[in-house]
């Protein structure tokens, strides 16, 4: 059996989108953080700006407010990661089509454009939460913690937001 060299570019188009398509990219706040207890700074004229962990609220439990909004608590939502998707959808579409095209012309490896394609969003993310995120916070908030930043206090949460490229199937 012959096998013209059209043949054998689309066998090798579709192995490496089927090797792209095999990896997963996950930008968020992983299990391991997620658990760990917030932390928040408490002020006082005798003891001054102190560090503190919270006894009931999880780093994962304050994306989540964040993310989608507590109306129970007053707290509005701030969505970090959907909404940076939505605003940003475009840019994000052009660089997986890069990313891709980059993969099947120069025959580097697949996890590494989905790795591209995954950290390209992780800056998007942070760079938008640096810019700030509407709604303002409160003059009552600004007050107490010494500064106009949505989602930067402590930068724990700031910090753990990260990236990573698993094989779709297997956890790590």
């Amino acid at each position: 059996m012959k096998v013209s060299i059209k043949e054998k570019i689309n066998i090798n188009l579709k192995k490496k989108l089927n090797e792209v398509c095999s990896y997963e990219a996950l930008v968020g706040i992983n299990e391991r953080d997620a658990q760990k207890k917030k932390t928040y700074f408490s002020y006082s004229e005798k003891n001054g700006k102190q560090l503190k962990f919270s006894k009931d609220v999880t780093l994962g439990e304050v994306a989540a407010i964040h993310e989608f909004g507590d109306p129970s608590n007053n707290i509005p939502e701030r969505s970090f990661l959907r909404d940076t998707l939505e605003i940003k959808k475009d840019e994000i579409i052009n660089n997986i089509k890069e990313q891709i095209e980059t993969a099947i012309k120069s025959k580097s490896s697949a996890k590494m454009a989905v790795k591209a394609i995954s950290n390209d969003f992780l800056n998007k993310v942070k760079e938008r939460i640096l810019d700030g995120i509407e709604p303002q916070l409160s003059s009552e908030t600004v007050e107490r913690k010494g500064h106009d930043l949505q989602l930067v206090d402590t930068d724990q949460l700031f910090d753990s937001i990260k990236s990573r490229v698993n094989k779709k199937g297997v956890s790590s």
